[in-house]
């Protein structure tokens, strides 16, 4: 009798063994065929990858039909017209439950640039075996096709590059993949700090072949950014300071000769900080040196490269004298029928308090104002800029006291400008801190998240899609959230 019940507890808990396993099987469906239409992005266009990274804007990469997005170490899309996710795996049968599944990665950052570009999928994939970044090609099923470009790691010992990752905005334009990488070499531990550096690169998603964009050589102090991308053209950012600063070996090596008296002549640290010479120093060159960026446009057919802007940030200091770091110049924010879109913020006291918003005609070099705003700026019109494909600017106009000790409540108006007609019209009324934040857009809907969904940085913020009509009147009521 007790052997029976035995059994019996054996077979109830092997039974509902199964019934979990089913669960969770069921609840990774793989993507049927032809689940993602090819018409769905085509190749002319321009696309921000998903990141594993959780990062702010590359989250999510949004098409007319469907989300590409990372989750439970799973390559995910959810499709609208269903209302339902599957995992990016093209295996029959696959439990999607280790690196045997093409969808699964291990950690965060193992995959960056998730994208549909064209009819083929990519991402960036780690792969720990060949020590590589791998530009991995796959079919609207998630089945890998090919490895398009292999970028080698190289070895983490003293005195060698080897890359530290690639960033998580990496953008599909003009036939290419264009990415940030950031290196070290390391030190020998003792005397030797490590050095680091950055670069921009382009791959061409047919042949593998690589486009040197800027950086490389690798060379310290100077950071690079991408800051708009077109069907043919990208427009990226070089940053650098004049004199570099040393490092704290080059310093103290320097001090030691009688060099930098000035360190020595610097008041006393005003937090009660008792600091060190190279501290001193680091206070000294912030407020002595010049933060120099340079803008350049890329030109994707030809390779020709052109300098849009360059000159010196503005420098930001707290009321005690330190540095809070630099204000931009110029911002990217978008682009319409083969022009830049840029704003230029004004900065009084340290505050960006309005800004004027100009097109620029890389074909004819012509600049035009199209905004003058004493206090506000641009927003968000989907993952990669302030312009929305329907060719409207988004702008926030702040209408009451900029200058308050609480500026995410500042009020202000949300107001289109359209670059076709020049009309400007009012929508709703918003807080600085900008209620409804857009990530992505379809042909009808914008996709986004709420102001406090961002609090928790640690986890990727729920998403919701809303008619444009409904965002244009400012009714929030009528999102419906995609239930990932």
């Amino acid at each position: 009798m007790v052997e029976k019940k035995r059994r019996t507890r054996v077979l109830v808990v092997i039974l509902v063994l199964i019934v979990i396993v089913a669960l969770v099987v069921n609840s990774q469906r793989t993507l049927p065929n032809d689940m993602i239409s090819s018409s769905s992005s085509e190749p002319s266009h321009v696309a921000l990858g998903a990141s594993s990274s959780e990062g702010y804007f590359t989250t999510y990469c949004v098409s007319e039909y469907g989300v590409l997005y990372m989750r439970d170490n799973l390559m995910r899309y959810f499709d609208f017209a269903s209302s339902r996710s599957f995992v990016l795996c093209g295996r029959p049968n696959c439990p999607h439950i280790s690196s045997i599944c093409n969808a699964w990665y291990t950690r965060k950052g193992d995959i960056e640039g998730l994208a549909q570009y064209g009819d083929r999928i990519y991402a960036f994939k780690k792969n720990s075996i060949r020590n590589s970044y791998d530009l991995v090609c796959m079919d609207l099923r998630g089945s890998v096709e090919r490895v398009v470009f292999s970028l080698g790691i190289g070895s983490y010992k003293a005195g060698i590059w080897h890359v530290d990752s690639i960033d998580s905005m990496v953008y599909y334009a003009g036939g290419h993949a264009w990415i940030k990488a950031s290196y070290t070499k390391a030190g020998n531990g003792s005397n030797e700090e490590d050095i680091r550096a950055e670069c921009l690169i382009g791959i061409d998603l047919y042949d593998g072949s690589r486009i040197d964009l800027a950086g490389i050589p690798l060379e310290k102090g100077y950071m690079y950014d991408i800051r708009q991308v077109t069907e043919d053209s990208i427009v990226y950012n070089s940053r650098w300071d004049d004199p570099q600063m040393l490092s704290e070996q080059e310093f103290n090596e320097a001090y030691e000769r009688g060099e930098y008296p000035e360190v020595d002549e610097m008041e006393p640290d005003p937090n009660g900080f008792p600091g060190y010479p190279y501290y001193y120093y680091m206070r000294w060159h912030n407020r002595n040196s010049a933060a120099i960026y340079q803008i350049s446009i890329f030109d994707i057919p030809t390779g020709r490269r052109e300098v849009f802007a360059e000159g010196e940030y503005f420098k930001d200091f707290e009321a005690l004298g330190d540095y809070a770091g630099t204000e931009s110049v110029y911002i990217i924010i978008g682009y319409y029928n083969g022009k830049i879109i840029y704003e230029m913020p004004y900065n009084r006291s340290g505050w960006r308090n309005g800004s004027r918003i100009y097109s620029y005609d890389a074909r004819t070099g012509e600049r035009e104002l199209l905004v003058n705003m004493e206090s506000g700026g641009s927003i968000f019109a989907n993952s990669l800029n302030s312009v929305t494909d329907d060719g409207l600017l988004l702008v926030w106009q702040e209408t009451g006291d900029m200058q308050t000790d609480e500026m995410e409540k500042a009020s202000g108006m949300i107001y289109s400008y359209n670059l076709e007609t020049g009309e400007s019209v009012d929508l709703f009324a918003d807080t600085r801190i900008i209620s409804f934040r857009i990530c992505g857009e379809t042909h009808g809907c914008f996709l986004g998240s709420f102001a406090d969904d961002y609090r928790n940085i640690d986890t990727a913020p729920p998403l919701y899609m809303l008619a444009k009509d409904d965002y244009y009147k400012g009714n929030f009521r009528a999102v419906a959230q995609i239930k990932l």
